[in-house]
């Protein structure tokens, strides 16, 4: 993980866009490739998915109200 936001500040990335990108999606992204590799053996929570929700309009929000540079 810090590989790649190293690479993405290298190839031009800036903060504003990669860090919401990367405490909002990278949490998701996990998740979801853990359940993938280790399926849950109960029934999966609807919190879970307002968690999803809730993390990606947050990170959306960050984006869209960034500051001016």
């Amino acid at each position: 993980g810090a590989v790649c936001i190293i690479w993405a500040f290298r190839t031009g990335g800036l903060p504003v866009y990669v860090m919401p990108l990367v405490f909002g999606g990278a949490p998701i992204v996990n998740v979801l490739v853990s359940m993938l590799i280790h399926p849950p053996r109960n029934a999966i929570s609807p919190m879970l998915y307002v968690g999803f929700a809730l993390a990606s309009i947050g990170a959306s929000i960050v984006l869209y109200f960034r500051p001016t540079a």
